[in-house]
């Protein structure tokens, strides 16, 4: 896991979160007033392993 930096990239995903379940005026309205103190964290795989299909 690592902490998620860009603001950008957290405001980009809290409101596609938030569009699941409202609209886009309460995600602004929210953000004004907390979004300084919103923390996200990314999970980032070491190793991704899978079985090899042969499609053919």
């Amino acid at each position: 896991m690592e902490l998620v930096e860009d603001e950008a990239r957290v405001k980009d995903a809290l409101l596609h979160l938030t569009l699941k379940f409202t609209d886009a005026s309460y995600f602004e309205e929210e953000w004004r007033k907390v979004g300084a103190r919103v923390r996200i964290t990314a999970l980032v795989p070491e190793h991704i392993s899978g079985k090899r299909v042969n499609e053919s």
